[in-house]
């Protein structure tokens, strides 16, 4: 028969006589190759065939594209020269050797069998290889893998080697051993070198192949990790457009030295990428990365109050003028800043947290979202001590709008840097957030042994973070929300192939520090009287001079302040009723005249001439107005 080297041959070992097909003996009637009292004895004293030196043998191979019937289904070499059915590579694990009812034992898929016993020993305990159809290998088209055997080979592998015009069996074990080699049909030589020389070709013939077999096994595993790990590669790539998600970029020491400076820049509102981390962001004062413990306990005092807030029917009713929500984290500072302009602890600008947490399973988050309705929202606020403290705010209630928006950072190409442009609103500048591409926190990928150079974020440190000792949902002030800003991005999780929502809320402009300027303006009786008309009444002389270079922790707590003073002064104070004088002593606004009042807004209240999102000074005296309602309403509609 004509061999082909490099692909798939088969044989049927025993056929009928004169078949030709595959590998057969001619005289079919024989007795079956390796049968009889010395046919698999392991000691070479047997031909195999009872002594019958007249049986041929001959050997077929099979190339791509040919196929064997059998009543499972077709069995085909596939192009690559490995037997197939139903589209499926045939192997030792997933077929089986079975009878095709013609005295022919075929190889079929395991799976199409049911009830089919394995192939059993010899009548003398040998194991019979009669009628047996197996495959060549590519490459080696003088081996024939039979896979496992049972019988007296029990435990072990069986291979057919041709050497001449003689086949061996060649037993190996589990490890891959070579334990025996016999003659399984032909006529063995007299000479007893030459009959070892054929044995040693025959097992040898095995071995190569094997370690063949090995060295594909593993290039095709390492084939299929690589097209795992690149389709794994593209997955990651779409989601991360999806998501609005740039990959960290390629850090030269000029791009680290720009984007450090970038991130320790006076007043500069710094994210990093801190995978299942909460973070803190501090007025020019760096980030606070928590550790896993404190992410752990801030996480589930986050969600409880998320959970206890967003249970709120969304349109209960409500006073007007009030919102409902609840306080669930508060930030201390250490000693360390008492008395000092900037107090850690005290100017928390972001905060930054899991937006699953604020979604308490109420709501789906999910990439190229352009914006997402959330059961809740969060605000920064700062007391009159300058304590600041982390609430949410039931959405739908109070006229709290539940839309969030989604942002998708720009690269900044100088500094390698992720920007995020706030849109400017009433009372509220434009404000850009620099996050620090590269992960960090203790969720971060470990080091990967690449040691360029990456910029690092300043570390905030001096806050305490304490949460609410249990969830009351209470009453807030509607105006705590007006100058609510939020927002939604996305960034890498800890196994850097997914994605996480973060929900970050931004403390208002009026919630920063700062320190009161300005001179103010000579008043006289009836100081209030045109804080209905044009810019409201000036701030008096007298009072800016008490409140001139005083630091506040908020404007809220100037505002107080404020007031007070006014009370102390005898001219101004008696132009107030006695209702009034009470309310300005204790730091609340007077009433206005019921004409001035609209809706719930009934107190005089502070405006900024030059408004805060067009860089306003908050703290400038002579940037203030007292107004009323209507007339303050009346001026911000006019654009000013």
């Amino acid at each position: 028969m004509n061999l082909r080297s490099s692909i798939m041959g088969g044989f049927n070992y025993g056929g009928g006589k004169g078949d030709g097909t595959s590998w057969s003996s001619e005289r079919g009637s024989e007795p079956a190759p390796g049968g009889g009292s010395h046919g698999n004895s392991g000691r070479g004293s047997g031909n195999g065939n009872n002594g019958n030196d007249k049986a041929r043998v001959s050997w077929e191979v099979m190339k791509p594209g040919d196929s064997i019937n059998t009543p499972w289904g077709e069995v085909i070499i596939n192009d690559e020269g490995f037997p197939a059915m139903n589209g499926i590579v045939m192997t030792e694990e997933n077929s089986s050797l079975v009878n095709d009812g013609t005295n022919k034992i075929v190889r079929v898929l395991s799976s199409l069998i049911k009830d089919t016993p394995p192939p059993t020993g010899g009548a003398n305990g040998g194991y019979t290889i009669a009628g047996k159809t197996v495959y060549a290998q590519p490459g080696h088209p003088d081996v024939v893998d039979a896979g496992y055997q049972y019988g007296d080979v029990k435990g072990k592998y069986q291979y057919y080697s041709r050497v001449g015009n003689n086949i061996y069996s060649v037993l190996v074990h589990k490890n891959g051993v070579i334990d025996n080699t016999f003659l399984a049909s032909g006529v063995e030589s007299g000479n007893r070198s030459a009959r070892e020389e054929q044995k040693d070709k025959a097992w040898q013939q095995v071995w190569f192949y094997l370690n063949d077999k090995k060295e594909a096994q593993i290039k095709a595993e390492e084939a299929r990790k690589a097209e795992e790990a690149r389709k794994a590669e593209v997955a990651r790539k779409a989601l991360f457009d999806k998501a609005g998600i740039l990959d960290a970029p390629a850090y030269t020491p000029e791009k680290v030295k720009a984007a450090n400076a970038a991130l320790a820049s006076a007043g500069a509102m710094v994210l990093n990428r801190a995978p299942a981390m909460l973070q803190m962001s501090t007025v020019g004062q760096g980030v606070m990365t928590t550790s896993s413990e404190l992410a752990g306990w801030v996480s589930s005092a986050l969600w409880r109050g998320a959970v206890e807030v967003g249970s709120i029917r969304a349109g209960t009713a409500v006073a007007a003028g009030a919102v409902l929500g609840a306080f669930t984290l508060a930030f201390y500072p250490t000693e360390v800043g008492a008395g000092s302009d900037q107090v850690p602890g005290r100017d928390v600008n972001l905060f930054a947290l899991q937006a699953s947490l604020a979604a308490a399973g109420r709501t789906s988050i999910q990439p190229g979202m352009t914006s997402i309705d959330m059961p809740v929202r969060g605000f920064i606020s700062t007391d009159e001590t300058g304590r600041q403290s982390v609430n949410f705010v039931r959405t739908g209630v109070g006229g709290v709008s539940p839309s969030v928006p989604v942002f998708r950072p720009v690269r900044d190409e100088q500094t390698g840097l992720d920007k995020i442009t706030l849109p400017a609103m009433e009372g509220v500048p434009a404000r850009t957030i620099l996050i620090n591409p590269m992960p960090t926190g203790p969720a971060a990928p470990a080091h990967t042994g690449n040691d360029s150079p990456v910029p690092n974020s300043p570390v905030h440190t001096g806050t305490n973070v304490r949460q609410a000792d249990s969830i009351v949902v209470t009453t807030f002030p509607a105006d705590v929300v007006q100058d609510l800003q939020d927002f939604i991005l996305w960034q890498p999780d800890a196994t850097e192939v997914g994605v996480e929502a973060i929900y970050v809320m931004v403390s208002s402009p009026r919630y920063t520090p700062g320190k009161v300027s300005g001179k103010g303006k000579n008043v006289g009786d009836g100081w209030l009287n045109k804080a209905g008309q044009e810019l409201g009444s000036p701030v008096p002389t007298q009072i800016a001079d008490k409140l001139r270079g005083r630091k506040f922790a908020s404007f809220d707590a100037f505002r107080k302040a404020f007031w007070q003073e006014v009370s102390k002064d005898p001219a101004l104070g008696k132009q107030f009723n006695n209702q009034n004088r009470t309310n300005i002593k204790n730091g609340k606004s007077p009433f206005v005249p019921e004409s001035e009042r609209v809706g719930s807004r009934q107190r005089y209240e502070l405006h900024h001439v030059k408004q805060i999102k067009d860089n306003g000074a908050v703290y400038d005296v002579d940037n203030l107005g007292i107004m009323t309602p209507r007339r303050h309403i009346d001026i911000h509609k006019e654009g000013k």
